[in-house]
C-alpha cells in the first residue's frame, strides 16, 4: 500500500510516461529481492537492522512531504527532478518492510522465489497504476492533487511515526 500512496502523490508531478515504467521496475526489482533476502536471513535479521523501519519511513516520507510542500509554495510550475537516485531511494524506502516479509515466506509458501516474484509483479502493478492516477489527477485536477498528493504522504508519514 505504501508503493500505491507514494506513487500516487509522485505522479502529481507529472511523471513521463518512460519514467512511470522505470520506477515501476525499481520497485518491482526491490520487491523481488528483499523478501528473497529475508526469507535467507531468516530470524537473525533483527541484529542485521538497527535503526526501526518505521522511523526510516518516517523521515523519508517526511523529507518527501517537505520536497512538496516547497514546490507547492513555489511560484514558478516547474516539473520534478525525478532522478535515478530518487526513484532508487523511493523504491527501497517503501520495500523495506518486504524483507521482514520474506522472514516468514517460507511458512506462507512451498517455493519463496514464486512467492517473492509475485509479490514484484503486483507491486510494480500498483506502482505503474498510482503514477498513472495521480498524472491523471493532476491533469484533471492541477494543483489540487498536489495538495492531495502531499497529504497522502505526510499522512503515510504520521501512520510509520505512531507504529
Amino acid at each position: 500500500m505504501d508503493t500505491f500512496s507514494l506513487s500516487l502523490s509522485l505522479g502529481t508531478f507529472n511523471v513521463t510516461k518512460v519514467k512511470c515504467i522505470l520506477f515501476s521496475l525499481i520497485v518491482a526489482f526491490f520487491h523481488l529481492f528483499m523478501p528473497l533476502i529475508g526469507s535467507i536471513l531468516g530470524n537473525s535479521i533483527d541484529r542485521f537492522i538497527v535503526v526501526n523501519p518505521n522511523r526510516l519511513l518516517f523521515i523519508i516520507f517526511l523529507f518527501i512531504a517537505i520536497e512538496m510542500l516547497v514546490e507547492l509554495l513555489s511560484k514558478d510550475e516547474k516539473k520534478y527532478d525525478f532522478t535515478i537516485i530518487n526513484m532508487i531511494i523511493y523504491a527501497f524506502s517503501v520495500s523495506i518492510d518486504s524483507l521482514t516479509v520474506g522472514i516468514g515466506l517460507k511458512n506462507i509458501v512451498e517455493y519463496p522465489l514464486v512467492g517473492a516474484f509475485t509479490f514484484s509483479l503486483v507491486s510494480f502493478i500498483f506502482t505503474f497504476l498510482g503514477l498513472i492516477i495521480g498524472n491523471y489527477s493532476y491533469e484533471k485536477l492541477g494543483k489540487t492533487s498536489k495538495i492531495i498528493g502531499f497529504l497522502i504522504i505526510v499522512s503515510l508519514a504520521i501512520v510509520h511515526l505512531i507504529k
